[in-house]
C-alpha cells in the first residue's frame, strides 16, 4: 500500500503527523494547511461537522477517510457514508490498554456478572468543542460502554451549558440488554490542564476500578483480596492508526470496524435524541 497520507483539521496534527511517520515513513505523509478535493489519498481530518463537509466527495475521489466522532449530523447520512466502505471512525479507547485491560477482565468473568458500570470523562475547558458535547466526545465513550456492557436496552441524556456559552457537559444512565445499569459522564467544563478519567465496573463477585487522579493501575477487589494491575499508560493514537491502516487493505477489517462503528453511531444518536426530547430513548 502506497497512497499517501493527507492530515488536516483537528488540534492534534502534530501528534497524528509524529504517529503516521512512524507507520508509513516521510515520503507518503503531507499535513494540508486547508481541507481540499483530495482524491485517492488516505485522508485523516479531525475536528467539528463543519471539517467533514468534504467526506462525500474524498470518497467519491477514492479516498479512504479517518475522522472522529459523527461524519454527517444525523444518523441516516452518516450510516450512508459508513456503509461506502472506506471511512473510519476514530475509536481509541478500544485500543488503550486500560480500557482493554479491564475489558479482558470482564470477559474472563473476575468480577461475576456485570450490575453496573461507571464511567466518566473530564477534559478542560481548553479542549475543542466545535459542536455539542454530545456530538464532539461522545462516540468514544459510548463505544466503551457499548464494548463492556453490550448492546443498551434504555437511555435517558441531559447536556447542560457549565462554562462554556454551549452545552460542555453531558449526564447519562441507562439500563443494558442483560439488565446492567451503567452511567457516564463527560465534561469538557473542567480547570486547565485538568484531564481525568475514571471506571468503575461491579459485578456480582466484585468490583474493578480506574481513577487516573490516583495512580496508573486498575484494581480489582473481590471478596478473597484486592490487587493491582499495572495499565502503564501509552496513548492508543499509534496503536489504532496501525490497525486502520491495515483495515484500507483487508476487507474483512474494514467489515468489523463497521460494524464496531455503526453500533456506536446508533447509540449516539439515540442519545441526541433523548437529549433534545428530554425522554428515555
Amino acid at each position: 500500500m502506497d497512497r499517501p497520507v493527507i492530515i488536516c483539521g483537528g488540534p492534534d496534527i502534530e501528534a497524528r503527523t509524529r504517529a503516521y511517520l512512524q507507520l508509513v515513513g516521510r515520503r507518503r505523509v503531507s499535513v494540508a494547511s486547508r481541507i481540499g478535493e483530495f482524491a485517492q489519498a488516505i485522508v485523516d481530518v479531525r475536528g467539528g461537522l463543519a471539517s467533514k463537509r468534504l467526506i462525500p466527495a474524498w470518497q467519491r475521489r477514492d479516498c479512504t477517510v479517518i475522522t472522529n466522532g459523527p461524519p454527517a449530523r444525523t444518523l441516516a447520512q452518516s450510516e450512508e457514508l459508513l456503509s461506502q466502505g472506506n471511512l473510519l471512525l476514530t475509536l481509541p479507547s478500544l485500543y488503550d490498554h486500560r480500557h482493554q485491560l479491564l475489558q479482558r477482565q470482564v470477559d474472563e468473568g473476575a468480577v461475576g456478572s456485570v450490575i453496573a458500570v461507571r464511567l466518566l470523562c473530564l477534559l478542560p475547558m481548553q479542549s475543542p468543542l466545535w459542536d455539542t458535547i454530545l456530538l464532539t466526545y461522545a462516540l468514544d465513550p459510548l463505544a466503551a460502554l457499548l464494548a463492556l456492557g453490550g448492546p443498551v436496552a434504555r437511555i435517558i441524556v441531559s447536556e447542560r451549558s457549565l462554562r462554556r456559552g454551549r452545552s460542555d457537559t453531558l449526564f447519562a444512565v441507562g439500563r443494558f440488554e442483560s439488565g446492567a445499569i451503567f452511567h457516564l459522564e463527560v465534561s469538557a467544563a473542567y480547570p486547565d490542564g485538568w484531564h481525568s478519567e475514571r471506571i468503575e465496573v461491579v459485578g456480582t463477585e466484585g468490583l474493578m476500578e480506574y481513577n487516573s487522579d490516583v495512580n496508573c493501575a486498575l484494581r480489582l477487589t473481590t471478596a478473597e483480596r484486592s490487587t493491582l494491575h499495572d495499565t502503564f499508560y501509552e496513548p492508543p493514537l499509534l496503536r489504532m492508526l496501525r490497525e486502520y491502516l491495515c483495515c484500507v487493505e483487508d476487507a474483512s477489517m474494514m467489515e468489523k470496524h463497521r460494524y464496531q462503528a455503526q453500533m456506536g453511531l446508533e447509540l449516539l444518536f439515540r442519545a441526541v435524541d433523548s437529549a433534545q426530547a428530554h425522554e428515555v430513548r
